[in-house]
């Protein structure tokens, strides 16, 4: 169960911005290295995008690596594989991996109310005895609550302890419907999973993620 969620997860973060085909998902006509080629860069022209960084590969192996379009428009400078780019939101596959992590140890539970691994967390939900805020809803962006305001972004207190930054965002932390009713993107969401992974592991996030995560990348 945890495993086909984790790879859902996985694939909504990859897939999501690019909008789906008509073509039916049992096929993939894709066979040759030039076939790939020509459908990224269909892609780039047809989504609009500036440059697009892909890798195939399997296990321990890269099977194919290249950068595709212009990474830097104002020097005109072509995208390969070697190209780094500023990721938003790179964060939340990490995240999700790290609480599915901890559900696989024990030390956590998908089904597990929000209001009772963590009190101190205010939200608003007026099913929350029908219809309580779970872990899941977080993971997926099904809890009903709303995303983050721009200004909330440049708030630079860094003094705030976790659940007092949160506090700070009681306009996004209300369930708009009932949990798990359907989804809706949300920031405040994934910072919630943020500071659970550093209650329930005694590390800090950063230091969680270089541990149990990262190492993995090596």
């Amino acid at each position: 169960m945890t495993k086909k969620i984790l790879i859902l997860i996985y694939l909504n973060f990859c897939l999501s911005p690019f909008k789906p085909d008509a073509q039916s998902p049992t096929e993939f006509p894709i066979k040759t290295i030039a076939q790939l080629q020509d459908t990224i860069n269909n892609i780039l022209t047809t989504e609009h995008q500036s440059a697009i960084m892909l890798a195939v590969v399997t296990k321990d192996t890269i099977l194919f690596s290249n950068g595709f379009g212009i990474a830097n428009i104002d020097t005109k400078q072509k995208a390969t594989s070697q190209t780094l780019f500023p990721m938003a939101s790179i964060t939340k596959p990490f995240t999700a991996l790290a609480i599915m992590r901890l559900v696989r140890q024990g030390k956590l539970s998908l089904d597990a109310d929000l209001s009772k691994i963590a009190p101190e967390i205010a939200f608003t939900n007026k099913w929350e005895k029908s219809n309580p805020v779970k872990i899941i809803h977080l993971l997926e962006h099904s809890s009903g609550f709303d995303d983050l305001r721009f200004n909330t972004f440049w708030n630079n207190d860094l003094n705030l302890t976790e659940p007092q930054a949160i506090d700070k965002c009681k306009t996004s932390t209300h369930c708009r419907w009932r949990p798990g009713e359907r989804e809706a993107y949300s920031n405040i969401g994934y910072n919630i999973l943020g500071y659970l992974i550093e209650k329930v592991s005694g590390l800090k996030y950063e230091d969680y993620l270089k541990k149990k995560s990262y190492c993995l990348l090596e």
